[in-house]
């Protein structure tokens, strides 16, 4: 039997503007109209888009702040995280992450984003973004793996991906959801914090929403603000980066 939708909230995290929730909350409507839609951020101004209710929050607030808000209004068991330079299409649907979820093979079931352009205005560019990976631990460090551990039925499991993924609310309720004191690389820390509540995660690489932006995988946006909140001694990056935070002040 499907999954039912209607037990699905969306929240929608609106932080790039140019009229992106609009096109976000017409895919949903079109694809999901069963979902109720939940959306916030500094993006939003003027009136919502038809179906969606809108949070409240304020200019400077932040990513895990913003996600925090939304997830506190869920009423249903699992819930979806976007953003508004996403738009979902009949080739990346929410059912088919909901699919595992659901069928508790895994907590949080992550897609993949495609970084969209538009060229010569009818063209539309289009270039895969993958973002998940794999976690390796040696004594206070950890190392960043492009990959998956395993493959499921219709997902490959792994520990990291793009904020774009189905979970259980119940979960991720658990864990704190998002650390609201990170300005910039708290998808990191999301997924770190999830292994060490043994959240099962997973991606499905068929999944594929197309991101009218710069998408970038969590591998991509670290910041040394995260890594300590992360507290580790320090990250290792797929591309050779190492990220070590200044050693804690000792007090007078």
């Amino acid at each position: 039997m499907p999954a039912d939708l209607s037990q699905v909230t969306v929240l929608c995290t609106a932080f790039a503007g140019t009229g992106g929730l609009d096109r976000l909350a017409r895919s949903l409507r079109t694809l999901h109209p069963q979902c109720k839609i939940l959306a916030s951020g500094p993006a939003i101004s003027g009136a919502a888009p038809a179906g969606v209710d809108v949070v409240k929050s304020a200019p400077d607030a932040t990513p895990g702040s913003v996600r925090n808000a939304l997830l506190a209004r869920v009423r249903t068991p699992w819930f979806a995280i976007v953003s508004d330079d996403m738009q979902l299409h009949r080739g990346a649907t929410l059912a088919e992450l909901l699919t595992p979820v659901a069928a508790e093979r895994l907590d949080i079931a992550a897609g993949e984003l495609v970084r969209c352009w538009k060229k010569l205005l009818v063209f539309t560019g289009r270039e895969p973004t993958p973002g998940h990976g794999t976690f390796a631990h040696d004594r206070g460090a950890l190392t960043l793996h492009p990959g998956v551990r395993t493959s499921g039925s219709g997902y490959d499991v792994c520990d990291y991906g793009h904020q774009f993924f189905v979970a259980r609310t119940d979960k991720v309720r658990a864990m704190g959801g998002w650390d609201h004191q990170i300005v910039a690389g708290g998808d990191l820390e999301f997924f770190v914090r999830a292994e060490r509540f043994a959240v099962r995660i997973g991606v499905c690489p068929q999944v594929a929403a197309w991101h009218w932006g710069h998408p970038a995988p969590p591998s991509e946006t670290v910041s040394i603000e995260a890594v300590n909140r992360m507290s580790l001694r320090q990250l290792a990056l797929p591309g050779g980066r190492v990220v070590t935070p200044p050693p804690a002040r000792l007090a007078a």
